[in-house]
């Protein structure tokens, strides 16, 4: 999972900016970090909506929305996404030739779907899927990169979604995320609600409260 960091907008559409951080570096943008941290971020009462019911929030890749109802939902209008290659065919390690789409939705993803060197998710341990992520990855950076067309900082396919087949009509997707190192969010088949945030407070009386100057 992703943390953020809140601070002041740059815009003065923004309510507040944020920027994401995971176990391998910065995030551009993170869907499920934007739900936890409206939540967390309303009902602890760090942020007040400039327009009740309606929040602006400033990252990286620009200005996303999110309506909180309640904080017992979050409906939020992500940045704009879009297919960037399609079909694309690598030799991964352990696997052989596999074809990948690659994607932007606020990170550039490779998207796997079951074909006929990759059956599908089922009976394939976290390890191994990890360890496939890390040689997928490895493979795609032999490629030309995927850069943003309006910010070109935002380049390089750095996570992976492997999709699987629908085991009941009433599901809408199933797939393994990898991101980082050898990280893996799991397909979500139920809900969880957790909250989690840290305070720090700087002491103005301290010499080094504003940092080190050297």
């Amino acid at each position: 999972m992703s943390g953020a960091i809140i601070y002041p907008a740059c815009r003065q559409d923004c309510d507040f900016a944020v920027l994401f951080i995971e176990v391998s570096d910065c995030l551009p943008m993170c869907g499920v970090g934007t739900i936890g941290l409206v939540t967390s971020a309303l009902e602890a009462g760090l942020v007040t909506p400039q327009v009740p019911g309606q929040l602006s929030i400033e990252t990286p890749t620009g200005s996303i929305s999110a309506t909180p109802a309640k904080v017992t939902s979050v409906k939020m209008l992500s940045v704009a996404s879009y297919l960037h290659a399609q079909d694309v065919v690598v030799d991964v390690e352990g696997l052989g030739r596999l074809s990948a789409d690659i994607a932007y939705g606020g990170n550039y993803y490779a998207v796997v779907e079951p074909q006929a060197t990759w059956a599908g998710l089922d009976g394939m341990p976290t390890k191994r899927i990890v360890e496939l992520s890390q040689s997928l990855r490895s493979a795609l950076a032999q490629l030309p990169e995927p850069v943003h067309p309006e910010d070109s900082r935002i380049r390089g396919v750095h996570h992976g979604i492997w999709c699987d087949q629908l085991p009941t009509p009433d599901i809408d997707g199933r797939c393994a995320v990898f991101y980082g190192d050898q990280a893996i969010e799991p397909a979500v088949t139920g809900w969880a609600k957790g909250i989690v945030h840290n305070t720090i407070f700087v002491d103005d009386n301290d010499p080094l409260a504003h940092g080190l100057l050297i």
